[in-house]
């Protein structure tokens, strides 16, 4: 099946490239750790951050004096901060990694170029498409609701059976889109019409490639689980890298499809 074949051969382009993986990621993730200790030590709380002002009874103790307007500021700050850093490094990370293998951008060393041009790009795609995933939710949330009120508790049910088929079509409906993303990585962008366009009849595939995926995944995490309650000292150091392994996978399965739906590549 093609679509286990595409599965398969994302995984290998991570496990077969591991050391380029290592040399395109380290530094990046690295230097958002460093960051993360640096907020930690001047003040950032991640619960009180994501609660607010009334979380835990309203005792802002754990931030240091963050009880005040401006250390709530100084707070807010640091979490807004952490969260662009975030983001920027992931993106720095995806994008190397589209460019290596679709363009065998090898890296030359321990600190890949960050390309802000081709981040800014990549950002800008990844946002289209979380809003047009928003705005085709609005009718959905619409007809949800007024179904569950005309049939009642029974109607909440049968939505929830609706609701399985609906959500692999949301899914399968993304990636092929999602191709856009990749695209625009290497220099090429793609509408979203012409990313429909190309992947017409990919549904079975991309199904199956993604229902192997969720099996790997499921796979990993059971075995990050296990390991860590066996060996608690490493619990943080497998999570990490299986969450890289992971993410690396996803991004190997858009790498792959735009590698065989856009430039008609094999994975023999």
């Amino acid at each position: 099946m093609q679509g286990w074949s595409l599965f398969t051969h994302s995984v290998t382009l991570v496990v077969r490239n591991w050391r380029d993986a290592l040399k395109i990621g380290l530094v990046p993730i690295g230097l958002f750790f460093v960051w993360l200790m640096v907020a930690v030590g001047m003040g950032l709380s991640f619960a009180n951050v994501t609660m607010g002002p009334g979380g835990m009874g309203g005792d802002m103790g754990g931030m240091g004096g963050a009880a005040t307007p401006a250390g709530a500021g100084v707070a807010a700050l640091l979490a807004l901060l952490t969260v662009i850093f975030g983001l920027a490094t992931f993106l720095w990370v995806v994008v190397s990694w589209h460019r290596f293998v679709l363009l065998e951008e090898y890296p030359r060393g321990w600190v890949p170029p960050f390309r802000g041009d081709l981040v800014l790009g990549y950002f800008g795609r990844l946002l289209l498409l979380l809003l047009l995933g928003f705005v085709l939710m609005i009718p959905v949330i619409v007809v949800a609701s007024g179904f569950v009120a005309a049939m009642g508790e029974g109607g909440v049910m049968l939505l929830l059976l609706l609701a399985v088929p609906f959500y692999v079509f949301i899914l399968v409906s993304y990636y092929r889109l999602a191709i856009i993303l990749p695209a625009g990585a290497v220099g090429a962008p793609l509408t979203l019409g012409q990313a429909w366009v190309a992947t017409r009849g990919s549904f079975g595939t991309i199904f199956v490639m993604q229902f192997g995926f969720f099996l790997m995944n499921l796979a990993v995490q059971m075995a990050v689980y296990v390991l860590s309650e066996v060996v608690p000292v490493l619990g943080l150091l497998v999570s990490l890298a299986a969450t890289v392994f992971v993410g690396l996978v996803q991004v190997s399965l858009l790498t792959t499809l735009y590698g065989v739906y856009i430039e008609k590549r094999g994975i023999g």
